[in-house]
Formats: structure tokens, sequence, C-alpha cells
């Protein structure tokens, strides 16, 4: 498709009618209206580096852009400040600054959590390369784009390039129409959830889906996970003590991913269920962005009688003692994954504390080095 080979991937127009709160055009009063060439497309010219609040990366040439602070509601970010590409959008960097639209450049990697959440967005634009091999598309992470006015979504052809769209990513939007491209091969749980969608069409190279990726939509007929998916993730339920992500292979076990909270009517002793939607729960996986759950206000948490495995980033170190294991199978596993956990965080440690023996030589060097060349200055 020629549309998908252009130097800017459009990837939302503009809502043609006001439904469920998509509307049609500018607020009334409102000072800026999205400009558009001959051809429909938008025109978002690159922002100044000064309207930004960023980070540079220490070990990195790369900058990750963790705030706005311009004046304008039509945005587009600079591939490059201060020289440095930029790489990542933080979470929350854009969230609940009325944005109306937002261009994006090919050197971003990862677009965080809640990064442009709460916006007035009807279109967003995906800059990429006239080199294919340029191109990048980022990881698109849990709440993304939620909450906005984004009314049509097309994905750019990249063969060379995957990715995943998370959590709610596209959550309460105005969404009537999606194309998924060959990069797309991971879609979170209810990433579109709450749009105008009518019919949905997932391709076979999503290998994992959301159970409830397209829910509550206004389709013709109801959603079935194809054949083709090998895994589904979802959320638990109220009825349990933890609220979780999990995942599960039609028909058969399933593993936790990530434990993100605990549900309000528990007890200080947290349960984590045997089985969920009728599936035995047999991992803990490590945790999405590498938080554990938290169990300071929790006396216990009692592992699943089924359990067969635990990630090793899956619990904290300082949560150990509050674990306990059901039967003598469990107990197994969970002393050996003690003692594994416990020895790759002294280990986590010594290398910390080299690395800051290391960062102090360094930095003792350069002051001698430093005050050497000064006094050759001045000599």
């Amino acid at each position: 498709m020629k549309t998908m080979k252009t130097m800017m991937l459009v990837l939302i127009a503009a809502a043609l009618a006001v439904v469920s709160g998509c509307a049609s055009g500018p607020a009334p009063g409102e000072a800026e209206t999205l400009k558009r060439d001959e051809n429909g497309k938008p025109l978002i010219p690159v922002s100044r580096a000064g309207d930004f609040e960023y980070e540079k990366y220490r070990m990195s040439n790369g900058i990750s852009i963790t705030g706005y602070k311009g004046a304008s509601k039509i945005v587009g970010i600079p591939d490059k400040i201060s020289g440095r590409p930029v790489k990542d959008i933080a979470g929350d960097a854009f969230r609940g600054k009325e944005l109306i639209a937002v261009s994006i450049p090919n050197s971003v990697l990862n677009i965080y959590a809640n990064a442009f959440r709460g916006n007035k967005l009807t279109t967003v634009v995906f800059r990429t390369s006239q080199k294919a091999s340029d191109s990048m598309f980022p990881h698109i992470e849990d709440f993304a784009f939620a909450d906005n006015e984004i009314s049509e979504l097309v994905f750019p052809e990249m063969r060379h390039w995957k990715t995943y769209i998370g959590n709610s990513a596209f959550e309460n939007n105005c969404i009537s129409g999606l194309v998924f491209s060959e990069i797309i091969t991971q879609i979170g749980d209810r990433a579109f959830a709450g749009n105008r969608l009518t019919s949905v069409s997932v391709p076979a190279w999503v290998k994992i889906l959301g159970a409830n990726a397209f829910a509550d939509n206004p389709l013709d007929e109801p959603f079935v996970i194809p054949p083709s998916v090998e895994t589904v993730i979802a959320y638990t339920s109220d009825k349990h003590d933890i609220a979780a992500l999990y995942s599960y292979t039609p028909g058969s076990h399933l593993v936790l991913v990530s434990i993100r909270g605990v549900s309000e009517n528990h007890s200080t002793t947290v349960v984590i269920p045997d089985t969920i939607n009728g599936l035995p729960v047999i991992g803990i996986s490590q945790p999405l962005n590498f938080t554990p759950l938290h169990l300071e206000d929790y006396s216990e948490l009692i592992l699943p009688a089924n359990l067969a495995y635990i990630d090793l980033y899956g619990f904290r170190v300082e949560d150990l003692a509050k674990i306990k294991a059901p039967n003598e199978k469990v107990q197994s596993i969970l002393d050996t994954y003690t003692a594994k956990r416990r020895e790759v965080a002294r280990l986590d440690q010594e290398r910390r504390e080299q690395k800051e023996k290391e960062d102090e030589r360094r930095f003792a060097e350069d002051a001698m080095n430093f005050l050497r060349q000064a006094r050759e200055i001045t000599q």
C-alpha cells in the first residue's frame, strides 16, 4: 500500500461524528486547529527542544522525554535533543496536557505507561524513514494512549521490526477501524476496549492476545480468539484476593505474569488461587516492568497448590520470609527459589558496590588529571 511507505505514517484520522465523546473538530473556543496538506495528511511541525523536560542516559547516547512544558496543544517531538536521539517517552510524560495532535519520531523505541493518557488526541503520527532498515516502531506500554479521542488506527509495514501493544494501551478512544501489520505480534488485555469497532480481524502473526482486548465495542458478532493465538493474557476478576495479569495456553495451564495489587476485601493474608477460570496456576513469572508486589502491609502470601516454578525476579528479597507453601512439593520449590533469589541478590549487591568503587576511582583520576592540567596551564 502506498500510504504505508510515506515519510510520515498517519495513525489516526480526525473523528467524523460526535459519538460517545468523540469530537468532530476543535472544541468551542479552542485556539489551535490541526492543518493538513492537499492530500489530507496532518502537518505537525517539530516543537522546540525547550518545550520538553528530558533526561540523558548515562550508559548510552539516548534521551528520555519526561515531561512537556510547551503551550501548544499540537506537539511534534524532535528526533534529537542536544545532539542525542530521543529513545524513550517516559511514563506520564504528556498525561493530561489537553493535546489534540502529536507526531512521534522513528528514533523512539519505547512509549511507557500512561505517556499520553487523558488528553484530547484525535491525531497521532509516527514518522518513518525512507530507508526501511532505519525505521523503528516503539513498544507501546499499558494505558499509553488511553482516554483520548483517537478514531482510526493503521500500523506501518516493517517486516524487520516486531513490537507489542500493552494492556489498555488504546482503551476508551473512538477507534472504528484497525489494520494490524506484521510488526504487531502481541496485543495486551483490553488494549482496544471501549472504542467504536464493529468488526475485528486478528492476523496469524499475532501470537499473544488479551482475552478482553476488544471488549466493550459495538461488534456485529462476538469476538472469538483465533486458533493461531498461542498465548492468551487477561486480568483476574474481583472475586480473587489478588489483582493480577495472567497468561495461559488455550485449553491448558495458567501462569501469573504480574501481581499488581490486592483486592479491597482481603485480610492480611493474601492467597494466590489454585485455579483461575478453571485453569491450574502453575507458575509465577517475572512481573512486567520488573516491579513485584510489595508485601509490607501483609503478614503472609500463600502460594497455589499446583505451583511448578517461580521466575527469579517474581518476588522481592525483602518479602521472601512472608511467602508460604501449602504442601511439601511447593515448599521444596519455594526453598530452592529462596536460596537462588538470595544468592542473586547478594551478587547484585556486590556488583553495585564494585561499580560504586570503580566510579569513585574514575572520579578521583579525573580530578587529578584536571588539577594537573590546571597546573600546567598556570605555569
